[in-house]
């Protein structure tokens, strides 16, 4: 750096994201701050706060204010001074797709706004300032891996927060996930296989006015394909089944009184009569992608569950997918209401409707649906199960 140039910094940040604590994902903590006054939560940057906060300043929400608070994403022996060469930005962007499973792992479906999930709030941005902010080079990786856009003094564009974005409310993130995540080695397979599929996942979770269920749809299929090393309608249902086995509770025969259009299919559908519920599912799944992807057209009409209600469950399955592909490795130890979780699948499935409110007369407040009041008496029931096998295993050792 010449003599008298200003000194440059570099900011790891989620504009949009308010995270409800700090959340520590392997080497890299994702910390909540003040736009304001980001010094108080990184005390590092006191020396450039007031510079900091103006840079926040450009991103604003819809209207004229601008965002009250947002995350930054710190690497251990964070150094503002020194911007991240390839390797270690490819290391920041792993670590947001991660949290970005973490927190959708958390997803209270069917309250408030989250009848789905919205991966469009954990877009990471790369700011480079100098004291004083000069002029602006903001990092975007596309596909040119690396474009900068230069010529504007900070404050004068403004960056406006997405509408499926607005407005920011603080999220919950799965820590234990995002811990258990965050202890993979590079070499990992199966974070190897997360790094082909978590993009897909956030593609089909956009929520974005340029993406459509369509479009959704066939990214999921990519991402469950990624993610369980497989292709192909049999072999991926078949592994899903394998995982969903213990907690699989009703049949596709059972499922057909309150879901009457489930559907049996090809040479086994007399033997897809016994399945569980879930693996008609991913079938399904397939019809729709298979149809979209060869004539560009589905029959929503002939669904058993329409292609939102798939998305949908497709948030809440993946999740819980990587957790049981983690607990098999030994990486995780499923919780009561993870387990809860994978008791609910089914009777979700064959619950014929989800998110419609139990409490007509909803008065804003947290209300229940038929999704929440499904999950709710699945988890309290395996919960109950749980401490009579605990208080049985106490009493056969005390006898």
């Amino acid at each position: 750096m010449a003599t008298g140039s200003p000194s440059a910094y570099w900011l790891a940040m989620l504009p949009w994201l308010q995270v409800r604590s700090e959340v520590r994902i392997g080497d890299a903590r994702f910390v909540h701050v003040d736009a304001a006054h980001p010094e108080r939560s990184v005390p590092a940057l006191e020396p450039v706060a007031k510079d900091c906060a103006q840079v926040l300043r450009s991103f604003r929400l819809t209207g004229a204010s601008g965002i009250p608070a947002c995350t930054f994403l710190l690497p251990d022996g964070w150094d503002p001074t020194v911007y991240p060469d390839d390797a270690a930005q490819a290391k920041l962007y792993w670590a947001a797709s991660l949290l970005m499973l973490s927190a959708l792992s958390a997803n209270e479906y069917g309250q408030h706004n989250a009848w789905c999930a919205n991966a469009r709030t954990f877009q990471l941005n790369l700011v480079k300032f100098t004291s004083p902010p000069g002029y602006l080079p903001l990092t975007r990786r596309r596909r040119d891996r690396e474009s900068l856009t230069i010529g504007a003094e900070w404050g004068d564009p403004l960056f406006h927060i997405p509408d499926e974005c607005n407005p920011p409310m603080p999220v919950s993130v799965d820590k234990r996930l995002a811990s258990s995540l965050g202890s993979l080695e590079d070499d990992d397979p199966l974070a190897q296989r997360l790094r082909l599929a978590l993009p897909f996942f956030g593609w089909a979770n956009t929520l974005a006015d340029s993406s459509s269920w369509e479009m959704e749809i066939i990214a999921f299929v990519a991402a469950l394909e990624a993610l369980l090393g497989s292709s192909g309608q049999y072999t991926v249902a078949k592994a899903v089944r394998h995982l969903l086995q213990p907690y699989g509770s009703i049949r596709v025969r059972g499922a057909r009184r309150t879901r009457p259009k489930i559907t049996t299919r090809g040479g086994h559908a007399a033997q897809q009569e016994g399945w569980h519920v879930h693996g008609l599912l991913i079938h399904e799944l397939y019809d729709i992608r298979n149809g979209l992807a060869h004539k560009g057209f589905c029959d929503t009409a002939e669904l058993a569950w329409f292609p939102y209600e798939h998305l949908a469950m497709g948030a809440f399955l993946f999740p819980l997918l990587v957790k049981l592909l983690l607990a098999r490795r030994g990486r995780y130890e499923l919780t009561w209401d993870d387990k809860g979780a994978c008791d609910a699948v089914d009777p979700l499935l064959a619950a014929p409707v989800w998110f419609d409110w139990r409490n007509p007369a909803y008065d804003g407040q947290a209300a229940d649906t038929k999704w929440a009041a499904i999950l709710l008496q699945e988890t309290d029931a395996r919960q109950r199960r749980e401490v009579i096998e605990l208080a049985k295993q106490v009493f056969r050792r005390e006898t």
